[in-house]
């Protein structure tokens, strides 16, 4: 337990030095420890939160829904500054969902873009209703 927890506490560090499926590995052991039902231990102490204040290095974007069933951190076991997160209902990819996502590219340098749908999205039904 201590190994995993060590690892998932682990911060993201320079997104350069990770390959797309390096930060993809990363994820489905978040996801998998999420599944398995182990504690959440990520580093939110003050040394993290003025680290992340400085400059930030997300490792994946996430394009997920804004249902509040469903946060990205949670589910992957990520923390703060790991992630760059566009949430919307449904969780499409408009203009400005699009602009967010060109940055953490073109800018962050962020390797991985991950698009996240769920069960029971009442967006998703909605759409499929009208």
């Amino acid at each position: 337990m201590a190994a995993t927890a060590a690892r998932a506490a682990e911060p993201a560090g320079d997104v350069r030095q990770l390959s797309a499926d390096e930060v993809l590995a990363r994820m489905k052991q978040g996801n998998l420890d999420f599944l398995a039902g182990k504690p959440l231990a990520v580093a939110t102490d003050g040394p993290r939160r003025l680290a992340i204040a400085q400059t930030q290095h997300p490792f994946a974007i996430l394009v997920g829904c804004s249902d509040s069933r469903v946060p990205p951190e949670v589910l992957f076991g990520r923390g703060l500054g790991d992630l760059f997160i566009i949430r919307n209902a449904g969780n499409t990819v408009d203009t400005a969902a699009m602009g967010s996502i060109e940055y953490a590219v073109a800018v962050l340098g962020v390797p991985l873009i991950v698009v996240m749908g769920h069960e029971r999205c009442g967006a998703v039904a909605a759409a499929i209703d009208v």
